[in-house]
């Protein structure tokens, strides 16, 4: 198993855990948005980066809305209850898979 920082992260995974969609990531994939992968995959057609690399970039965007820490994203991708940071919104606890936050666009 990997360790929290170091967890592989696909299109899919990191708009899981930033609440949009996965066009939404590739959106800004196109849009040279995203830091650099950290690794390239399937002959350099699959980006992955490590989920420190995408909470780090979402911290400094704004896009970490939830607060998530690297232990907390890991947790929600194998399927835990992630523990929100105090003062933030609990709306994570109660639905956070299937509605989707694209207004920051």
């Amino acid at each position: 198993m990997y360790n929290a920082e170091n967890t592989p992260l696909g299109v899919s995974e990191i708009a899981k855990i930033l609440k949009v969609k996965p066009d939404t990531v590739s959106s800004w994939q196109l849009r040279n948005n995203l830091p650099k992968p950290d690794w390239y995959i399937n002959d350099m057609k699959t980006r992955i980066w490590t989920l420190k690399t995408i909470i780090d970039w979402a911290n400094a965007t704004g896009r970490n809305k939830y607060k998530l820490s690297y232990e907390s994203a890991q947790n929600f991708l194998l399927g835990k209850k992630p523990k929100v940071e105090e003062g933030t919104s609990n709306l994570i606890n109660v639905d956070f898979i299937g509605n989707y936050d694209d207004s920051d666009l």
